[in-house]
Protein backbone atom coordinates (compact mmCIF):
# COMPACT_ATOMS: atom_id res chain seq x y z
CA UNK A 1 0.00 0.00 0.00
CA UNK A 2 0.84 3.66 -0.60
CA UNK A 3 2.16 5.68 1.95
CA UNK A 4 -0.80 8.31 0.74
CA UNK A 5 -2.80 5.66 0.75
CA UNK A 6 -2.66 5.02 4.36
CA UNK A 7 -2.97 8.62 5.32
CA UNK A 8 -6.29 8.26 3.44
CA UNK A 9 -7.18 5.20 5.55
CA UNK A 10 -6.38 6.92 8.89
CA UNK A 11 -8.96 10.13 7.69
CA UNK A 12 -11.68 7.86 6.53
CA UNK A 13 -10.93 5.43 10.07
CA UNK A 14 -11.13 8.91 11.90
CA UNK A 15 -14.57 9.96 10.22
CA UNK A 16 -15.81 6.69 11.02
CA UNK A 17 -15.32 6.71 14.33
CA UNK A 18 -16.16 9.78 15.14
CA UNK A 19 -19.05 10.40 12.89
CA UNK A 20 -20.45 7.84 11.50
CA UNK A 21 -20.52 5.28 14.82
CA UNK A 22 -21.48 7.88 16.94
CA UNK A 23 -24.56 8.91 14.29
CA UNK A 24 -25.59 5.37 14.45
CA UNK A 25 -25.53 5.22 18.38
CA UNK A 26 -26.85 8.03 18.28
CA UNK A 27 -30.00 7.32 15.64
CA UNK A 28 -30.14 4.15 17.13
CA UNK A 29 -31.39 5.95 20.64
CA UNK A 30 -27.98 5.01 22.32
CA UNK A 31 -26.57 8.50 22.69
CA UNK A 32 -26.94 12.32 21.86
CA UNK A 33 -24.36 12.83 19.22
CA UNK A 34 -22.80 16.10 18.54
CA UNK A 35 -20.52 15.33 15.88
CA UNK A 36 -21.45 16.63 12.93
CA UNK A 37 -18.29 17.09 10.67
CA UNK A 38 -14.72 16.25 11.17
CA UNK A 39 -12.10 18.89 10.80
CA UNK A 40 -8.75 17.45 8.99
CA UNK A 41 -6.03 20.03 9.79
CA UNK A 42 -2.75 19.84 7.31
CA UNK A 43 0.18 22.33 8.36
CA UNK A 44 3.85 23.05 6.92
CA UNK A 45 6.66 24.45 6.36
CA UNK A 46 6.30 26.66 2.42
CA UNK A 47 7.07 24.05 -0.18
CA UNK A 48 6.10 21.32 2.02
CA UNK A 49 2.93 20.69 -0.35
CA UNK A 50 0.41 21.02 1.76
CA UNK A 51 -2.26 22.40 -0.79
CA UNK A 52 -1.40 19.76 -3.27
CA UNK A 53 -2.04 16.70 -0.13
CA UNK A 54 -5.41 18.60 0.39
CA UNK A 55 -6.43 19.01 -3.07
CA UNK A 56 -5.14 14.77 -3.38
CA UNK A 57 -6.84 13.75 0.12
CA UNK A 58 -9.96 15.41 -0.71
CA UNK A 59 -10.47 13.71 -4.44
CA UNK A 60 -9.57 9.86 -2.99
CA UNK A 61 -12.25 11.21 -0.07
CA UNK A 62 -14.95 11.64 -2.45
CA UNK A 63 -14.03 8.67 -5.24
CA UNK A 64 -14.17 6.55 -2.21
CA UNK A 65 -17.02 7.24 -0.93
CA UNK A 66 -18.93 7.18 -4.61
CA UNK A 67 -17.35 4.43 -5.81
CA UNK A 68 -17.36 1.47 -2.15
CA UNK A 69 -19.34 3.16 0.24
CA UNK A 70 -23.00 3.39 -1.25
CA UNK A 71 -25.02 2.99 -4.57
CA UNK A 72 -27.22 6.34 -6.61
CA UNK A 73 -29.75 4.08 -6.48
CA UNK A 74 -29.65 3.83 -2.93
CA UNK A 75 -29.66 8.00 -3.11
CA UNK A 76 -32.44 8.24 -5.03
CA UNK A 77 -34.17 5.95 -3.12
CA UNK A 78 -33.54 7.36 0.28
CA UNK A 79 -33.28 11.24 -0.54
CA UNK A 80 -37.31 10.42 -2.48
CA UNK A 81 -38.35 9.66 1.25
CA UNK A 82 -37.23 12.80 2.49
CA UNK A 83 -38.61 14.88 0.39
CA UNK A 84 -41.51 15.87 2.67
CA UNK A 85 -39.22 16.81 5.66
CA UNK A 86 -39.49 20.55 7.17
CA UNK A 87 -36.50 21.25 8.47
CA UNK A 88 -36.02 23.49 11.62
CA UNK A 89 -35.49 26.74 11.09
CA UNK A 90 -31.68 27.80 12.02
CA UNK A 91 -30.63 31.36 13.16
CA UNK A 92 -27.43 33.23 12.62
CA UNK A 93 -28.05 34.98 16.14
CA UNK A 94 -27.01 31.63 17.53
CA UNK A 95 -23.22 31.83 15.85
CA UNK A 96 -20.51 34.06 17.07
CA UNK A 97 -22.58 35.82 19.23
CA UNK A 98 -20.19 37.25 21.36
CA UNK A 99 -19.43 39.18 17.81
CA UNK A 100 -20.40 43.29 18.52
CA UNK A 101 -23.34 43.91 15.89
CA UNK A 102 -23.53 47.10 14.33
CA UNK A 103 -26.66 48.22 12.97
CA UNK A 104 -25.59 50.91 10.52
CA UNK A 105 -22.45 49.30 8.61
CA UNK A 106 -21.85 48.83 4.92
CA UNK A 107 -19.11 46.06 4.85
CA UNK A 108 -17.92 47.80 1.74
CA UNK A 109 -16.31 51.07 3.62
CA UNK A 110 -12.94 50.72 3.69
CA UNK A 111 -11.22 51.76 7.28
CA UNK A 112 -9.54 55.03 7.29
CA UNK A 113 -7.05 54.25 10.10
CA UNK A 114 -3.60 53.86 10.14
CA UNK A 115 -2.29 50.30 11.00
CA UNK A 116 0.14 50.10 14.19
CA UNK A 117 1.80 46.52 14.06
CA UNK A 118 1.73 46.65 17.91
CA UNK A 119 -1.86 47.56 18.86
CA UNK A 120 -3.39 45.39 16.18
CA UNK A 121 -4.76 42.98 18.44
CA UNK A 122 -7.44 46.08 19.50
CA UNK A 123 -9.23 46.15 16.43
CA UNK A 124 -12.04 43.31 17.07
CA UNK A 125 -14.32 41.81 14.33
CA UNK A 126 -17.58 43.17 14.22
CA UNK A 127 -20.52 41.39 12.50
CA UNK A 128 -23.82 43.07 10.53
CA UNK A 129 -26.98 40.99 9.95
CA UNK A 130 -29.75 42.02 7.00
CA UNK A 131 -31.38 40.64 4.50
CA UNK A 132 -30.99 40.75 0.58
CA UNK A 133 -34.68 39.38 0.28
CA UNK A 134 -37.50 38.72 2.15
CA UNK A 135 -36.15 34.90 2.57
CA UNK A 136 -32.12 35.37 2.68
CA UNK A 137 -30.82 36.36 5.61
CA UNK A 138 -27.01 37.07 5.27
CA UNK A 139 -24.45 38.08 7.97
CA UNK A 140 -21.10 39.82 7.31
CA UNK A 141 -18.48 39.65 9.78
CA UNK A 142 -15.01 41.59 9.42
CA UNK A 143 -12.08 42.51 11.01
CA UNK A 144 -9.05 44.51 10.72
CA UNK A 145 -9.04 43.71 6.96
CA UNK A 146 -12.03 44.94 6.29
CA UNK A 147 -14.52 43.77 3.31
CA UNK A 148 -11.55 42.16 1.67
CA UNK A 149 -11.12 39.59 4.16
CA UNK A 150 -14.64 39.30 5.77
CA UNK A 151 -16.74 35.96 5.97
CA UNK A 152 -20.66 35.72 5.55
CA UNK A 153 -23.00 33.23 6.54
CA UNK A 154 -26.27 33.01 4.67
CA UNK A 155 -29.78 30.78 5.65
CA UNK A 156 -32.46 31.13 3.55
CA UNK A 157 -35.47 31.50 5.61
CA UNK A 158 -38.11 30.35 2.71
CA UNK A 159 -36.93 26.72 2.99
CA UNK A 160 -39.70 24.68 3.28
CA UNK A 161 -38.37 20.78 1.71
CA UNK A 162 -35.25 19.76 1.84
CA UNK A 163 -33.17 20.49 -1.43
CA UNK A 164 -32.71 17.90 -3.70
CA UNK A 165 -28.96 17.35 -5.01
CA UNK A 166 -28.02 15.31 -7.76
CA UNK A 167 -26.01 11.92 -6.35
CA UNK A 168 -22.57 13.54 -7.81
CA UNK A 169 -23.52 16.59 -6.18
CA UNK A 170 -23.82 15.27 -3.06
CA UNK A 171 -21.04 13.64 -2.88
CA UNK A 172 -18.40 16.36 -4.13
CA UNK A 173 -19.97 18.41 -1.29
CA UNK A 174 -19.66 15.90 1.87
CA UNK A 175 -15.63 17.32 1.17
CA UNK A 176 -14.71 20.35 1.73
CA UNK A 177 -11.26 22.32 1.58
CA UNK A 178 -10.70 25.63 3.55
CA UNK A 179 -7.55 27.52 2.18
CA UNK A 180 -5.75 29.81 4.68
CA UNK A 181 -4.52 32.16 1.90
CA UNK A 182 -7.62 34.43 1.19
CA UNK A 183 -6.86 35.93 4.49
CA UNK A 184 -4.03 37.87 2.78
CA UNK A 185 -4.16 41.08 4.14
CA UNK A 186 -4.75 43.23 0.79
CA UNK A 187 -2.26 45.60 -0.41
CA UNK A 188 -4.55 47.96 0.42
CA UNK A 189 -4.66 47.50 4.27
CA UNK A 190 -1.30 46.58 3.78
CA UNK A 191 -0.29 50.54 2.56
CA UNK A 192 -1.96 51.99 5.84
CA UNK A 193 0.32 50.44 8.26
CA UNK A 194 2.98 53.06 9.65
CA UNK A 195 5.76 50.35 8.51
CA UNK A 196 4.27 49.59 5.26
CA UNK A 197 7.69 49.19 3.50
CA UNK A 198 8.14 46.49 5.73
CA UNK A 199 4.49 44.66 5.73
CA UNK A 200 4.82 44.48 1.32
CA UNK A 201 8.28 43.09 1.68
CA UNK A 202 7.12 40.43 4.28
CA UNK A 203 3.83 39.83 2.90
CA UNK A 204 3.54 35.67 3.70
CA UNK A 205 4.51 36.63 7.07
CA UNK A 206 2.03 36.22 10.24
CA UNK A 207 1.41 39.73 10.73
CA UNK A 208 0.25 40.13 6.54
CA UNK A 209 -2.74 38.07 7.19
CA UNK A 210 -5.77 38.90 8.96
CA UNK A 211 -5.11 36.30 11.42
CA UNK A 212 -8.21 37.83 13.60
CA UNK A 213 -11.20 37.32 11.19
CA UNK A 214 -9.36 34.10 10.43
CA UNK A 215 -9.80 32.86 13.95
CA UNK A 216 -13.25 34.08 13.83
CA UNK A 217 -13.45 31.65 10.46
CA UNK A 218 -12.28 28.52 12.67
CA UNK A 219 -14.71 29.31 15.88
CA UNK A 220 -17.60 29.30 12.75
CA UNK A 221 -16.76 25.87 11.12
CA UNK A 222 -16.12 24.71 14.92
CA UNK A 223 -19.96 25.80 16.30
CA UNK A 224 -20.88 24.01 12.65
CA UNK A 225 -19.06 20.74 13.57
CA UNK A 226 -20.71 19.66 16.94
CA UNK A 227 -24.23 19.92 16.94
CA UNK A 228 -26.59 17.79 19.18
CA UNK A 229 -29.61 17.22 17.98
CA UNK A 230 -32.63 14.41 19.48
CA UNK A 231 -32.49 11.15 18.56
CA UNK A 232 -35.21 8.98 16.91
CA UNK A 233 -34.96 6.08 18.16
CA UNK A 234 -37.52 4.77 14.70
CA UNK A 235 -35.05 5.12 12.14
CA UNK A 236 -33.36 2.84 10.34
CA UNK A 237 -29.52 3.89 10.17
CA UNK A 238 -27.67 0.38 8.18
CA UNK A 239 -25.92 2.54 5.73
CA UNK A 240 -23.63 5.24 5.88
CA UNK A 241 -26.15 7.29 3.42
CA UNK A 242 -29.00 6.59 6.04
CA UNK A 243 -26.71 7.84 8.74
CA UNK A 244 -25.37 11.31 6.92
CA UNK A 245 -28.80 12.01 4.96
CA UNK A 246 -31.38 11.35 7.97
CA UNK A 247 -29.53 13.59 10.81
CA UNK A 248 -28.94 16.30 8.10
CA UNK A 249 -32.33 16.41 7.29
CA UNK A 250 -34.54 15.89 10.10
CA UNK A 251 -32.33 17.53 12.85
CA UNK A 252 -30.07 20.49 11.49
CA UNK A 253 -32.44 21.52 8.46
CA UNK A 254 -30.23 24.20 6.28
CA UNK A 255 -27.60 24.68 8.22
CA UNK A 256 -25.92 28.41 6.83
CA UNK A 257 -23.48 28.25 3.80
CA UNK A 258 -20.04 29.61 5.33
CA UNK A 259 -18.50 32.39 2.65
CA UNK A 260 -14.93 33.20 2.81
CA UNK A 261 -12.15 34.59 0.56
CA UNK A 262 -9.76 33.14 -2.10
CA UNK A 263 -6.82 34.54 -3.26
CA UNK A 264 -5.95 35.98 -6.93
CA UNK A 265 -2.61 35.26 -7.79
CA UNK A 266 -3.22 37.43 -11.31
CA UNK A 267 -4.77 40.02 -9.32
CA UNK A 268 -2.39 39.46 -5.98
CA UNK A 269 -5.23 40.16 -3.61
CA UNK A 270 -8.37 38.38 -1.57
CA UNK A 271 -11.55 38.01 -3.45
CA UNK A 272 -14.20 38.30 -1.33
CA UNK A 273 -17.00 35.08 -0.66
CA UNK A 274 -14.72 33.25 -3.40
CA UNK A 275 -14.93 29.97 -1.14
CA UNK A 276 -17.61 28.44 0.91
CA UNK A 277 -18.45 25.47 3.35
CA UNK A 278 -21.90 23.88 2.59
CA UNK A 279 -24.27 22.59 4.94
CA UNK A 280 -24.18 19.42 3.54
CA UNK A 281 -20.31 19.32 4.30
CA UNK A 282 -19.40 16.78 6.62
CA UNK A 283 -15.12 16.69 6.28
CA UNK A 284 -13.69 19.94 6.47
CA UNK A 285 -9.85 20.09 5.09
CA UNK A 286 -8.25 22.91 6.70
CA UNK A 287 -4.71 23.82 5.29
CA UNK A 288 -2.50 26.30 5.56
CA UNK A 289 1.17 27.66 6.79
CA UNK A 290 0.11 28.93 10.60
CA UNK A 291 -2.39 26.67 11.59
CA UNK A 292 -0.17 25.77 14.90
CA UNK A 293 1.71 29.09 14.73
CA UNK A 294 1.86 29.89 18.93
CA UNK A 295 1.90 33.85 18.43
CA UNK A 296 -1.12 36.57 18.34
CA UNK A 297 -4.67 35.03 17.07
CA UNK A 298 -3.29 32.05 15.23
CA UNK A 299 -1.93 30.66 18.86
CA UNK A 300 -6.27 30.41 19.44
CA UNK A 301 -6.28 28.28 16.15
CA UNK A 302 -5.70 25.35 17.71
CA UNK A 303 -6.92 25.03 21.09
CA UNK A 304 -10.16 26.48 19.65
CA UNK A 305 -10.54 23.38 17.47
CA UNK A 306 -9.15 20.65 20.75
CA UNK A 307 -11.44 22.15 23.02
CA UNK A 308 -14.85 22.48 20.65
CA UNK A 309 -14.53 19.50 19.04
CA UNK A 310 -12.69 17.62 21.18
CA UNK A 311 -11.18 13.88 19.17
CA UNK A 312 -13.14 15.05 16.29
CA UNK A 313 -10.62 16.27 14.53
CA UNK A 314 -7.24 15.17 13.36
CA UNK A 315 -3.58 16.58 12.57
CA UNK A 316 -1.55 15.79 9.59
CA UNK A 317 2.45 17.83 10.13
CA UNK A 318 3.88 17.59 6.80
CA UNK A 319 7.73 16.70 6.67
CA UNK A 320 9.58 16.84 3.37
CA UNK A 321 12.70 14.57 5.20
CA UNK A 322 12.84 11.42 6.54
CA UNK A 323 12.72 11.11 10.43
CA UNK A 324 11.81 14.86 10.92
CA UNK A 325 13.20 16.15 14.05
CA UNK A 326 10.17 17.69 15.31
CA UNK A 327 10.11 21.72 15.97
CA UNK A 328 14.16 21.63 15.62
CA UNK A 329 15.58 23.70 12.25
CA UNK A 330 17.85 21.18 9.96
CA UNK A 331 20.16 22.44 7.08
CA UNK A 332 18.68 19.37 5.26
CA UNK A 333 15.13 20.51 5.34
CA UNK A 334 15.94 24.19 4.76
CA UNK A 335 17.51 22.66 0.78
CA UNK A 336 15.21 20.76 0.11
CA UNK A 337 12.19 23.33 1.20
CA UNK A 338 14.76 26.40 -1.02
CA UNK A 339 14.34 24.22 -4.14
CA UNK A 340 10.94 23.31 -4.31
CA UNK A 341 10.41 27.40 -3.29
CA UNK A 342 12.42 28.96 -5.84
CA UNK A 343 10.83 26.44 -8.29
CA UNK A 344 7.60 27.55 -7.44
CA UNK A 345 8.15 31.00 -7.69
CA UNK A 346 10.02 30.92 -11.23
CA UNK A 347 6.56 28.98 -12.17
CA UNK A 348 4.06 31.03 -11.19
CA UNK A 349 6.04 34.37 -12.47
CA UNK A 350 6.64 36.03 -9.75
CA UNK A 351 10.34 36.09 -10.09
CA UNK A 352 12.14 35.94 -13.40
CA UNK A 353 14.84 33.30 -13.03
CA UNK A 354 15.80 30.68 -10.72
CA UNK A 355 18.20 32.37 -8.66
CA UNK A 356 15.79 35.82 -7.77
CA UNK A 357 13.30 32.80 -6.85
CA UNK A 358 16.23 31.22 -4.15
CA UNK A 359 16.63 35.04 -3.45
CA UNK A 360 13.36 35.09 -2.30
CA UNK A 361 13.05 31.82 -0.43
CA UNK A 362 15.96 33.14 1.82
CA UNK A 363 14.69 36.66 2.84
CA UNK A 364 10.69 35.48 2.99
CA UNK A 365 9.73 32.11 2.76
CA UNK A 366 12.43 30.13 4.99
CA UNK A 367 11.86 33.12 7.68
CA UNK A 368 8.38 31.72 8.22
CA UNK A 369 9.76 28.53 8.15
CA UNK A 370 11.30 28.99 11.25
CA UNK A 371 8.85 31.21 12.63
CA UNK A 372 6.92 28.09 12.98
CA UNK A 373 9.52 25.66 13.70
CA UNK A 374 10.47 28.24 16.93
CA UNK A 375 6.74 28.94 17.51
CA UNK A 376 4.62 25.94 17.72
CA UNK A 377 1.54 25.33 19.80
CA UNK A 378 2.31 23.16 22.71
CA UNK A 379 0.01 20.15 23.80
CA UNK A 380 -1.18 19.26 20.14
CA UNK A 381 -2.79 16.04 21.09
CA UNK A 382 -0.32 13.16 19.59
CA UNK A 383 -3.16 10.66 19.54
CA UNK A 384 -4.98 12.84 17.07
CA UNK A 385 -1.56 13.51 14.84
CA UNK A 386 -0.01 12.17 11.97
CA UNK A 387 3.49 13.07 10.49
CA UNK A 388 3.19 12.99 6.39
CA UNK A 389 6.33 12.50 4.97
CA UNK A 390 5.62 14.31 1.46
CA UNK A 391 9.70 13.73 0.03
Amino acid sequence: MHHFDLLVDKVLQKFQDCILTENDNALRGKQQNKNYRLLVIIVGSPGSGKSTIAQSLRSKLVETFQQKWWTESEYNKINASLENVIPKSFSLDDLRADVDSLKDFNPKDVNKIIYDLDKIEQYKPRKTSYYSDKNMERTVIESYGGYDNSIMLTVDKGFSKKKKLTYNEWCEELVSIVPMDGFHLSRNVLAKFKNSDYMIERRGSPPTFDSSNYLELIKLICETSCLPYVTDTGRDASTLFKILNSENAASHGELPTIYYPGFSHSEKDPQVNQHCIKPNTRIVILEGLYLLYNKSAWAHIYPTIDKKCGDNHIVIKVSVVKDSHGNEVTEEEEKVLSKRIANRHLASGLVSTIEEGYSRAQKNDLLNHRLIKEYCVPNVAQANTIVYENL
